[in-house]
């Protein structure tokens, strides 16, 4: 719990991003803000899951093999961002991919050394910068920097991140290289599926974007403002996974499944306070904010996607109970029948709440499998 109120703390920062952008940048800005960020973070998923496999080699096989995650995958991220820079011709955009490569892996290390704290304050200072340059913009301090405001704001954040850091592990932490090929084909192949079962997830999300903005324009913005909002709902419960990925680790070899209950029960408490709060904060903001019908999308998202949550805060068990295959061929079909489902109704000129339904439905449907499988396993 004190993680939780810690890290609610830290994206506090995110929320004065979430309602100041709006109000400060034109709608065009702030929706190429959130596309920009949405590529920045996907462009990682080119380390092929090698970071994701550094923590099941550290735990099922008691190796660490950090000093060859950050060498390769430092080479792969430079690649990246080259080829990003000629294809964009922005420096900004070239040199933050190649930051959140360097932030990826160097979080990884952060983790199993238990600075949680420490592990999930980038995207806060990110916010927290960018909130400093949109009021600067407002006041009339600073020009117009277009998408650069993003790109500025991550290079400085990652910084001073970094800065944090090596101070506060500089005994246990340092940048050195490592070059074993044999040791990264390892690393990929532990966690090469759990990255695709991610870029999966994600692209499941990315195509709900697609339809809004192709096929219900008039809630694109509401969707983007939406998305953001419930972040603070699954904040406590993404939380709560993300710490799983070490502490079920380190017990994996005596787990139960009553254990796993009990995360799960402790969960729904923790989804259960937080989404009334939610609907609390709603009912203020509303008058504040335009967007189409974003107090509705906003409840209807909060308790899927919180649900989802819930149950998914013991999925990192997939990983390392050995189906993480079967995860990633749950989510293939999760995503072939979520569009699918989305153009049968478009078809039909149905309601666009009813594709928040549907997506919805469709989440639960699968994380249910997964606990399914879980169960299976354990017992």
């Amino acid at each position: 719990m004190k993680l939780v109120i810690s890290r609610y703390f830290l994206y506090s920062f995110m929320a004065l991003e979430v309602l100041l952008l709006p109000k400060v940048f034109s709608p065009e800005l702030y929706s190429e803000i959130e596309y920009q960020k949405f590529i920045l973070y996907f462009v990682t998923f080119f380390l092929f899951g090698a970071n994701s496999g550094y923590v099941y080699c550290k735990y099922n096989d008691n190796k660490d093999y950090f000093y060859s995650l950050l060498t390769i995958g430092s080479i792969v991220g430079a690649g990246v961002s080259i080829v990003l820079f000629l294809y964009y011709q922005n420096i900004y955009f070239s040199l933050s991919s190649f930051l959140m490569f360097t932030f990826l892996i160097v979080e990884q290390k952060i983790k199993v050394e238990n600075e949680f704290f420490l592990a999930l304050a980038i995207k806060p200072l990110i916010s927290m910068t960018l909130s400093v340059y949109a009021i600067l913009y407002y006041k009339g301090k600073i020009e117009n920097y277009g998408i650069n405001f993003l790109y500025i704001s991550i290079v400085v954040s990652f910084f001073i991140w970094i800065t944090l850091v090596m101070f506060r592990l500089r005994t246990n932490f340092s940048f050195k290289f490592k070059v074993c090929f044999t040791e990264y084909g390892t690393l990929i192949s532990k966690g090469f599926f759990v990255n695709i079962a991610t870029l999966l997830f994600m692209g499941f999300f990315f195509s709900d974007r697609y339809i809004t903005k192709e096929y219900y324009p008039e809630y694109l913005a509401s969707y983007s403002f939406s998305y953001n909002l419930i972040q603070f709902v699954v904040l406590a419960l993404t939380t709560i996974g993300y710490v799983n990925v070490v502490k079920m680790g380190e017990n994996i070899k005596e787990m139960r499944y009553s254990v796993v209950l009990q995360t799960i029960k402790y969960s729904y408490k923790l989804f259960l306070s937080c989404y009334i709060l939610f609907g609390i904060f709603l009912f203020v903001i509303s008058p504040f904010f335009d967007f189409q019908g974003f107090v509705l999308i906003s409840l209807l998202m909060a308790a899927f996607v919180g649900h989802f949550h819930v149950i998914n805060s013991v999925s990192s068990l997939a990983q390392y109970l050995d189906f993480q295959r079967d995860v990633v061929f749950m989510m293939f079909i999760l995503v072939v029948l979520n569009l699918i489902s989305s153009y049968i109704l478009i078809y039909f000129k149905l309601s666009y709440f009813l594709i928040i339904i549907k997506s919805g439905l469709l989440l639960n449907l699968y994380i249910w499998h997964v606990l399914y499988k879980i169960r299976s396993k354990l017992l």
